[in-house]
């Protein structure tokens, strides 16, 4: 048990958990007294989703396609071209990543990758399926993916090559079935996990 401050509302007739798990912004008032495992989980979980850190979230993955839209697109002058403006590789640096509570947070994990590509989206794809992570249970991801007005990526999942000296991880599907198992964060746990990946069409690369 945790010594914790709460709220004294006599007034408010929901139990004392749910009352935290629903109103996440109320100040936390009043005497003291020992909350219960399952209070200070409420809580956690309650401000989990108040920072933006929970799959619900439904406006950082706008701004994060913004922020690609802008470094694919922008001009000079700070207007948005209709054709890319310039040449983007990505390198992303694996050898020590972490998991569960990142990134303020995380929990080292040597996972020993290192991924380089000419597409970021598809950079993503591939390094989320890699985690263990079902890239279309990622709003991101998803939304990014079907993008049409000024595109962020130019491939399709089915179409992403990938080169490895990893044998299998030879293609998206190969990844997917040899993941490295990553730990989601408490708020996208159950949400984000890699199930299945849908078979590739027939003559797909």
């Amino acid at each position: 048990m945790r010594l914790e401050e709460i709220s004294s509302d006599d007034t408010d007739e929901r139990t004392g958990s749910d009352r935290l798990e629903r109103d996440s912004t109320e100040s936390l008032i009043g005497p003291y007294r020992c909350l219960t495992d399952a209070e200070h989980a409420s809580i956690e979980r309650a401000w989990t989703k108040q920072n933006g850190g929970w799959y619900g979230n439904d406006t950082v993955w706008r701004m994060v396609l913004d922020l690609n839209k802008i470094l694919r697109y922008g001009r000079r002058d700070g207007t948005l071209a209709r054709a890319s403006q310039r040449r983007i590789v990505t390198f992303v640096d694996g050898l020590w990543a972490g998991e569960l509570e990142g990134p303020l947070k995380p929990s080292p994990k040597v996972a020993g990758v290192l991924l380089a590509g000419a597409d970021s989206l598809a950079i993503d794809v591939v390094a989320a399926t890699l985690m263990g992570f079902d890239y279309r249970k990622i709003k991101l991801l998803r939304r990014g993916l079907a993008v049409t007005d000024l595109p962020v990526s130019s491939v399709t999942p089915d179409a992403i090559e990938v080169v490895s000296n990893e044998p299998a991880w030879s293609d998206l599907r190969g990844i997917g079935e040899h993941h490295l198992g990553f730990a989601p964060p408490r708020g996208w746990k159950g949400h984000i996990e890699l199930e299945e990946l849908e078979p590739v069409p027939a003559g797909a690369a």
